[in-house]
């Protein structure tokens, strides 16, 4: 370069040699440090290595339950501050270029450090600002309250339900749902299905949502759902057979029958006649004749009160009868007379029945007897004699004969002494039990005649006797004479006076209690009828713990009920004494939801009349239940709304033009049912009048106003204000109207 300058300058400007060195020398270090400034530009010899000043004065501006609010004091730096980084709880969660951030999407109520840096083009950053510890507020707002809650499917045990879903300032996290009332499930999705359920059943479903906060909602508007109605029969009974036999009964066995709810119980009919209801697979025919045949079917059925077919015929039968009656036990005379013996003895029992029994005089037979007695005649006064008894069946199985009785003819007159110490051990409130002291014979006592209220009630040989099926609480006076084999009585023993107790045993307790059905307004209820040590004489029914009734039988009908609400009812037994029983368990149903609408019906204008200005229009409207207001409509647009009776009200028709108009009454029940009529009328309204028009033209214009200045200061036509003269306060008002032109309305 020094060679090319020199020359140059020599050869241009031709200066001397030493002046052309010295600007050669001056020009080159002025080229050679301009070309290490640039070298040094270049290649980075002076790059910025100088982080921006610490962000101060960090601090807090807003907080909600999920955001934090920063803001701070602008760094400064020898180049220029690009950014910030923010830091929470040491992890960067921010960039801005300015000096403020929001930090989103916190928890609520949840403590937070926060640090800020400040950085450079160079990406040099400044040390960490001091750190600003805060926390977000607590989260106090529920969610919103669910709603559309909707049923989306039923079957006979199970209701789908669903529902939009809430929101929250934070989140939802779950919701709740309540089946009468009680909670029955806690979830996070908005659909449900509802199991185990009652057959043809409604329930109530509310639902009330959640958030992490445990803030509720409000609940639901209700859902009125019901199950599915059975109407599924069981399966026909298979298998049937025969278990055992006696000589009067059968015992069949059979599988059992499925159903899609539960099988009840089974019908089981013997040559076609129903002789049983099972709640088992087994059941025990009898009452049944020895040695017979019989075809037997079984049907299933189940609560909901659906029969399966009948099985296919059955055919068994009764064992022969081979086993002989008992031995007649305690053969003894009764009476014994000259010529003339009475034997009695204990009856016989059988596996069936006992025919008869055969009697023996001296190992002879002489007669039958179909009872348990006989009068043996013709025999010789004061003789021996030996009797035995043998019973027989049906079947002539003949038991083995009875312990001989020996006895004698005689010429007895002598009385028993008479029973002695007549006395009552102890009562119940139906029984009276008497002993005595054992009277004395000069042959035997053969037995005691008891007589209650002076009529004879019993013979028995023993010295105690129970009567029983007497009256509560009253009293009787009873005599008791011995007797001997010859049939001498005794005069009759001192009278004993003494009382049945007072009936305090209350009833069992009612069972079965259960609804056959349900209206919107009434619930029919049913028992099974309870047992008493006396008698059951009425039933006292509650409902919702209150007494609604009291009844001679097992069911009631009850009526004036809200619709679609639960009601509780239990029932007790009462005597007559009055004991009653522990109530029963409370039994729940619901009466129907209302899904009937209204009636209404439109009564004045007539449809088709023509009408104008102010008239009347009514309305007649009711409601099986409970009527909420009636809407009135012109053609879409409210006109009145009327929430009692009578359904009138006189309506200016300048509201509307003139021409055909719909007319509409819409009658609302409390649950939302509605039901409308409309009727089509013809307006025909004049044009309206206007303040200023004198000549009747229904317009205000120049003729007006001089017809108004020709009464000027006097009384008139255009004394508007009735002040008995044409003023200023007339053509004030007339000029307000001016220009207004009602010709042409319609």
């Amino acid at each position: 370069m020094k060679l090319l300058v020199r020359h140059r300058w020599k050869k241009r400007h031709h200066v001397a040699p030493v002046v052309a060195q010295v600007l050669e020398l001056a020009i080159g270090l002025t080229i050679l440090a301009s070309g290490q400034n640039l070298f040094l530009e270049l290649v980075g010899a002076n790059p910025d290595i100088t982080p921006p000043s610490v962000p101060a004065n960090v601090q807090v501006t807003g907080r909600s339950a999920t955001d934090i609010a920063l803001s701070w004091d602008a760094s400064t730096d020898d180049v220029g501050v690009t950014g910030y980084h923010v830091f929470r709880n040491g992890t960067q969660v921010g960039a801005p270029t300015g000096t403020s951030f929001d930090d989103t999407g916190l928890t609520p109520n949840t403590s937070y450090t926060y640090t800020v840096t400040a950085f450079d083009a160079a990406n040099n950053e400044s040390a960490t600002s001091a750190p600003v510890n805060t926390s977000t507020l607590v989260d106090t707002s529920p969610p919103s309250i669910p709603s559309n809650l909707h049923q989306t499917g039923a079957t006979i045990s199970t209701v789908s339900i669903a529902w939009n879903a809430s929101t929250d300032n934070v989140g939802v996290t779950n919701y709740e749902i309540f089946r009468n009332g009680s909670l029955i499930r806690t979830q996070s999705g908005t659909t449900f299905n509802d199991t185990g359920l009652s057959v043809y059943t409604s329930y109530t479903y509310t639902i009330t949502s959640h958030d992490a906060a445990n803030n509720a909602s409000n609940l639901s508007q209700p859902l009125y759902a019901a199950t599915a109605q059975d109407t599924t029969a069981p399966t026909v009974p298979d298998n049937i057979h025969k278990t055992s036999s006696t000589i009067t009964s059968v015992s069949l066995a059979w599988d059992i029958s499925t159903d899609d709810v539960g099988v009840t119980g089974y019908h089981v009919y013997r040559d076609g006649s129903l002789v049983g209801s099972p709640g088992g697979a087994s059941f025990t025919d009898t009452g049944l004749t020895v040695s017979s045949n019989y075809t037997y079917t079984i049907s299933a059925f189940d609560n909901a009160g659906n029969e399966s077919s009948q099985s296919a015929p059955f055919f068994a039968g009764t064992s022969n009868d081979t086993t002989p009656p008992t031995i007649p036990a305690n053969v003894h005379t009764t009476t014994v007379q000259d010529n003339a013996i009475t034997l009695a003895w204990d009856a016989s029992t059988d596996d069936v029945a006992v025919t008869g029994y055969k009697v023996y005089r001296d190992s002879s037979l002489i007669g039958t007897s179909a009872t348990n007695n006989y009068h043996d005649t013709g025999l010789q006064p004061f003789t021996n004699y030996s009797y035995t008894v043998v019973a027989y069946d049906a079947a002539n199985n003949t038991s083995a004969a009875s312990a001989p009785l020996a006895t004698q003819t005689a010429y007895d007159t002598t009385a028993p002494t008479t029973p002695a110490n007549l006395a009552s051990p102890s009562q119940t409130d139906t029984t009276i039990t008497l002993n005595w002291d054992v009277a004395t014979d000069n042959i035997a006592v053969t037995g005691y005649d008891v007589y209650r209220d002076g009529s004879l009630i019993t013979s028995t040989v023993g010295t105690n006797y129970t009567d029983s099926g007497l009256n509560v609480n009253t009293g009787y006076s009873y005599r008791v004479r011995a007797h001997d084999g010859s049939g001498n009585p005794s005069a009759q023993s001192s009278a004993l006076n003494v009382s049945t107790l007072p009936d305090t045993v209350p009833p069992a307790v009612p069972t079965g209690l259960t609804s056959s059905g349900q209206t919107t307004t009434s619930v029919d209820l049913s028992w099974n009828a309870a047992s008493d040590d006396v008698a059951v004489v009425s039933y006292n029914l509650y409902r919702d713990g209150s007494l609604i009734a009291n009844l001679a039988g097992t069911s009631y009908h009850d009526t004036g009920r809200h619709y679609a609400h639960t009601y509780q009812y239990s029932v007790a037994a009462v005597d007559a004494h009055p004991n009653e029983s522990t109530h029963s368990a409370n039994y729940g149903v619901s009466t129907l939801p209302d899904t009937t609408p209204p009636t209404v019906s439109l009564t004045a204008p007539a449809n088709g009349s023509t009408d104008n200005l102010t008239f009347p229009i009514s309305a007649t409207a009711s409601d099986d239940l409970d009527l909420a207001h009636v809407t009135f409509y012109a053609d879409n647009t409210i006109i009145a709304v009327i929430s009692s009776p009578p359904f009138s009200f006189n309506w200016n028709s300048y509201a509307v033009h003139n021409g055909s108009r719909l007319i509409t009454a819409k009658a609302y029940d409390i649950t939302g049912n509605e039901a409308d009529a409309s009727i089509t009328i013809n307006i025909t309204n004049p044009p309206p009048p206007i303040t200023g028009d004198l000549n009747g033209d229904h317009k205000v214009n120049l003729f007006d106003l001089s017809i108004l200045l020709s009464h000027w200061n006097k009384p008139g036509a255009g004394d508007f204000n009735n002040n008995g003269r044409v003023d200023i306060f007339d053509l004030s008002a007339l000029l307000s109207r001016y220009g207004q032109d009602n010709s042409g309305y319609n």
